[in-house]
């Protein structure tokens, strides 16, 4: 055989040009921010009017909400100087849970409560020394959610396993059966919804699929 053959030139003043490949975009995350709030009074929270125990609730939800009503019964007890939420607390911050209810102020769902409207955005709790702020079935569903469809979304295809350890990293929660029970139970609800769609052991956003919350 002959000699190779050179390449073939450019025309004059063209260049080749070529392009590194790029990451795709961080997934946006905000500080989880805990309550902090001013009282009038050393009392504790059982102790204070019932319009101040409205205040307090009103602005627990205001500023962490989507919470569990476990962690508003926490925070309303640690603001009031309380070590803990006792019976007392328990009963009275339910009543004003379901008061916010009837009175169309507040929203709940699997015991998670928000104001109406209230947008679903994603927090990272890694910096919080609260360890019950930590654990994944503290995180509300649609928060959940959300960080599962961000993250396939910049995948081709992902397993349970890597959707796992991507929220716990995301969203700053711990690892372990209780991050995996919660998962399972998301990755099954954005199944159903036509959101997800799951191939040889891998999830991908299902065609037509909406964006992701938040």
């Amino acid at each position: 055989t002959g000699p190779a053959e050179p390449p073939p030139r450019l025309p004059e003043g063209w260049a080749i040009v070529r392009q590194a490949a790029t990451e795709p975009p961080a997934i946006a995350t905000v500080p989880y921010a805990v309550t902090a709030l001013t009282l009038r009074t050393n009392r504790p929270f059982p102790d204070l009017p019932a319009s101040e125990q409205l205040r307090i609730i009103r602005q627990i939800v205001q500023t962490e909400g989507p919470i569990h009503a476990e962690e508003i019964c926490q925070r309303a007890a640690t603001l009031t100087g309380m070590q803990r939420a006792g019976s007392r607390v328990k009963e009275q911050v339910k009543t004003l849970l379901s008061q916010g209810q009837r009175q169309g102020w507040l929203v709940a769902q699997d015991d998670f409560y928000a104001l109406p409207g209230q947008p679903s955005v994603l927090r990272d709790r890694s910096e919080l020394s609260s360890v019950s702020l930590r654990s994944p079935t503290m995180v509300p569903p649609d928060e959940l959610a959300a960080a599962i469809q961000a993250i396939v979304r910049k995948s081709v295809g992902v397993t349970t396993e890597e959707i796992a350890r991507e929220v716990a990293h995301l969203l700053g929660v711990k690892q372990g059966p209780a991050l995996r029970q919660v998962l399972d139970l998301q990755l099954a609800r954005l199944q159903r919804a036509g959101t997800l769609q799951r191939n040889a052991g891998r999830w991908t956003i299902a065609p037509l699929a909406q964006p992701a919350i938040g």
